[in-house]
């Protein structure tokens, strides 16, 4: 048993796999502390009344006198079994009641319909962090607490400490309860840039090869992400120091195959190879610009809504919202997510309308397209043009997330990424920029530099609206 205090509520915690478990509301048990009183109240009225009665003993009978006894014994022990309840309650009520002496209220983070609270496990002194939601027909938090299970011991994920049902303020809701961790990558890299410009091509080829190891892990237990963004990655200790971690499980789903032959080819429209082949790599290309870019009229997050993910960094089939997403998508996401880390900024922006996005998103594949197959773009520094996406980039990591996104681009929905020769592109890249074969451990520390570009300042305010 351990005890969590937030500034809303302090939960006692046994570790338990039920997840019908259901912690108490400390407004409800007000309430019904607040009805035991006015019980109270009643029997001992009752109580006088039948106390007077009985001292009038000449004008009762033997048998009214004997039930007036027993009336008065039965309310007695009625009024001792309340006053025993509501003493129980009470101490129930101060037991759960919030300490913001040891915790105060802190919201760590919101996003959706999710809330990140800090809290403390009062049997160590450490911090957690509590993730809390409404509960509604898909329990997102249950997912997620699925899911981190899974990969329980596995470096670069969260453990989940604990996972609730319960009321809070009157609001049916779901808890998950996981360790405290470090700052986003998203805010690293403005703490790093201060918004001016991209991150260092090591920094950038240091942390793409830890992402893509958390990548592999989830999909090697077969769940698609489907929100790849900087924001989902957080170092694992303070000050941008740790492993990298994948974090924000709730729009993760079980990764569906497609089981007609037929429904494969005509989503790849190319030929099938085992990953880990030269070929797999270099396969025939899907044409997105001859794709219509029609949409279904849907709204993220409703009931019936076909789009997931955060609109800046989700993929092509994302913006189709006609397919279900596959590990290829998360692995698209991911390349937006570092050519953003290594320019400081996307062709397309936040307050962009979906088709403005999606459209930004053709002409960069296109444009890698064109280039790949017509100017060997990242071998001769400024010779020629770049595309936009890769702008400002040294030729390595442009080269790496060039053909991280066409590998992403090139695959089946049911092909697995080649996840060894994508993180050896990496490799390689940090190696001709370091003249090193040495590179970071997946464990060690990410060293955060600035490159030497710089663009014009942004505000804190502008980088926080890039998040979504």
């Amino acid at each position: 048993m351990c005890r969590i205090c937030t500034g809303l509520l302090t939960f006692s915690l046994a570790a338990t796999d039920d997840l019908s478990v259901v912690m108490p509301d400390l407004q409800d048990m007000r309430k019904e502390i607040d009805g035991l009183d006015e019980l109270e109240r009643e029997i001992l009225t009752q109580l006088s009344v039948t106390s007077a009665s009985t001292g009038v003993t000449a004008s009762h009978s033997a048998p009214q006198l004997h039930e007036n006894l027993e009336s008065k014994s039965s309310l007695r022990e009625r009024l001792s079994l309340i006053r025993m309840k509501r003493s129980a309650l009470k101490d129930k009520v101060k037991d759960y009641q919030p300490d913001l002496d040891c915790c105060p209220l802190k919201v760590l983070g919101e996003g959706g319909e999710a809330r990140i609270l800090l809290g403390k496990d009062l049997s160590t002194g450490g911090d957690v962090a509590i993730k809390v939601a409404k509960r509604g027909p898909h329990d997102t938090l249950e997912t997620e607490f699925t899911i981190l299970n899974s990969l329980r011991n596995i470096k670069g994920f969260p453990d989940a400490i604990f996972f609730s049902r319960q009321k809070l303020r009157g609001e049916d809701v779901s808890a998950l309860v996981m360790p405290l961790m470090g700052t986003n990558v998203l805010d690293m890299w403005f703490e790093t840039t201060r918004g001016r410009s991209g991150l260092h091509a090591t920094t950038v080829l240091d942390l793409g090869a830890k992402m893509l190891s958390r990548l592999e892990a989830l999909h090697k237990i077969g769940y698609v992400h489907r929100d790849i963004k900087p924001n989902n990655f957080l170092m694992g200790g303070p000050g941008g120091n740790g492993p990298v971690c994948l974090i924000d499980m709730g729009l993760a789903v079980k990764w569906i195959p497609f089981e007609d032959p037929e429904d494969e080819v005509h989503d790849a429209g190319q030929v099938h190879h085992e990953p880990g082949s030269e070929k797999a790599m270099t396969s025939t290309p899907i044409d997105w610009t001859t794709i219509p870019s029609t949409r279904l009229d849907i709204t993220q997050g409703g009931d019936d809504a076909m789009f997931f993910g955060t609109r800046r960094y989700c993929s092509m089939r994302a913006h189709q919202a006609k397919t279900p997403l596959s590990y290829r998508d998360d692995l698209e996401s991911l390349a937006y997510t570092l050519a953003f880390l290594g320019c400081g900024t996307l062709p397309w922006h936040a307050d962009d309308s979906l088709e403005d996005i999606e459209a930004g998103k053709r002409r960069a594949i296109r444009e890698l397209r064109e280039m790949a197959q017509e100017d060997p773009f990242f071998d001769r520094e400024g010779q020629g043009s770049k595309p936009l996406i890769l702008d400002g980039m040294s030729p390595p990591l442009r080269e790496a997330i060039a053909a991280l996104l066409l590998h992403s681009m090139d695959l089946s929905h049911n092909q697995f990424p080649d996840y060894a020769r994508c993180k050896e592109l990496f490799r390689r890249a940090y190696s001709a920029m370091q003249g090193c074969s040495k590179f970071p451990r997946d464990d060690s520390d990410t060293i955060w530099k600035a490159s030497g570009d710089s663009a014009a300042q942004r505000s804190r305010t502008e980088c926080i609206d890039m998040m979504f």
